[in-house]
């Protein structure tokens, strides 16, 4: 979270597109950490976001 909230201070970032790349992970494990993203970092860069309505989600597929 405090890279993307550095790079949106830095540069005015105000959406993010990620690829994950699976590899020989867990389907589990994957899915716990796009739950962490999803209820935990998303919502926490949109609470600091500096511009009123500005909101940072996951975008599915």
């Amino acid at each position: 979270m405090d890279k993307l909230a550095s790079l949106r201070d830095a540069i005015g970032l105000t959406r993010f597109v990620g690829q994950i790349d699976i590899g020989a992970q867990y389907f589990h494990t994957v899915a716990q950490r796009l739950e962490h993203l999803a209820n935990r970092v998303a919502p926490q860069l949109s609470k600091s976001a500096p511009i009123a309505g500005t909101t940072i989600l996951p975008s599915a597929g």
